[in-house]
This record gives structure tokens, C-alpha cells and sequence, in this order.
């Protein structure tokens, strides 16, 4: 996706097929000013919904990005990386737009679902059957999802976290038993949890 303009300053003074560089989506692209306008007084808009680090992602098996709807799709170990937040799963839509993203496994041919969303921030980290979250805003809302708190375990139907920190759940069980289905636990049809604080 490139053209040569005659007469045209391109933004760091080079040649017209010398000056390329990468965006985001692996496109190549090329700014220019416009004849007789000041390249020192060009100035960047960028958008207020814009987040404040790069995206990284790749993925193992499939990769696909649709222009029109600013979206990416990731199969098969797919990798998503904001600064220090990473988020693994089989399955990863990300939106170029918003800055959000999609994550699930794959359920296989015995029944089991495989790469599990898996989020990480820091000390903190979770696996979940399905993640929605939003990195500027750092809301997010996962689906069946087991963490660690206190010396116990919380499972949960529903968790929202906030970009506090703190999280909504709901249909949750609190358990000091580490089996999938806990032998016994404490029913919490709703809670809200602050993380290292109470």
C-alpha cells in the first residue's frame, strides 16, 4: 500500500521509497506534507481513546486482520500483550478500535476445553473459559473463573473487574478445597472483593 508523490516533503526528509514504517497492524504506510507547508510545525492528532502502549500479539496457528472492522483473530496459542498485562488462550479477538479484547479455549473431541484464557498483571494472575477485557479502561468481565484470595479459593460464574482493582462477582463459591468441584463452600449469590485489602 504505497505510492510515490512528486513534490511532496515526506515527514522525516527523506526520498519518497525511502521513507516507510510499520503500524500496528503490519501495514506499511508513508505520511506526507503537503507542498509549501512547514514540516516543523506538523503536529500529531491523536486520539483521546488511543491507548498509551504498544499491543503486541501473535499467534501459533491463525492469523487474520479485517481492515473494515479494525479487528484481529488469533488461533491456536494466541498471545496478547499491553504493557505489563499478558493474555494467553486458543482463541483471541482484538479490537484495534477500543483496545479490547476476546479470549476462550477450544473445547476438544473428548469434551474438555483447552487453552483456557490465562491473565496475567504482575502477582496477579488467573484462568478463566472466557475473558472480555478493555486495556485503556482496564474493565473487564471473565467468565468462570477460579482465583486464589486469602489462603482460599474464590470460583465465580461472572467476575467484573474495575480499574481499581476490585471485582464484582457473582454466583460465587469461597472454598479453602482445591478440587474443581469443592467438597464444601461458602455460597456468595453476590460480593464484592478488594484485592489485598480486606
Amino acid at each position: 500500500m504505497s505510492a510515490v508523490l512528486r513534490d511532496t516533503t515526506w515527514l522525516d526528509g527523506e526520498a519518497a521509497d525511502e521513507s516507510r514504517c510499520r503500524s500496528g497492524l503490519g501495514l506499511r504506510f508513508r505520511i506526507h506534507i503537503p507542498p509549501g507547508y512547514c514540516h516543523e510545525r506538523f503536529h500529531w492528532l491523536i486520539s483521546s481513546d488511543a491507548v498509551d502502549e504498544p499491543i503486541v500479539y501473535n499467534a501459533e496457528g491463525y492469523m487474520k486482520t479485517d481492515l473494515r472492522t479494525r479487528k484481529v483473530s488469533l488461533v491456536q496459542n494466541a498471545r496478547v500483550t499491553y504493557g505489563s498485562i499478558e493474555l494467553t488462550a486458543d482463541s483471541i479477538v482484538l479490537d484495534m478500535e477500543t483496545g479490547s479484547v476476546y479470549a476462550t479455549g477450544r473445547i476438544d473431541s473428548t469434551g474438555k476445553m483447552t487453552g483456557k484464557p490465562i491473565y496475567k498483571d504482575g502477582s496477579e494472575e488467573f484462568e478463566s473459559k472466557e475473558i472480555t477485557y478493555n486495556f485503556k479502561s482496564q474493565k473487564g468481565v471473565i467468565r468462570n473463573v477460579t482465583t486464589e484470595q486469602e489462603g482460599g479459593f474464590l470460583q465465580s460464574l461472572t467476575t467484573k473487574r474495575h480499574e481499581d482493582g476490585t471485582l464484582h462477582v457473582n454466583r460465587s463459591k469461597f472454598t479453602t478445597c482445591d478440587a474443581e468441584e469443592p467438597h464444601f463452600y461458602l455460597a456468595l449469590p453476590r460480593a464484592k472483593v478488594y484485592p489485598g485489602k480486606r
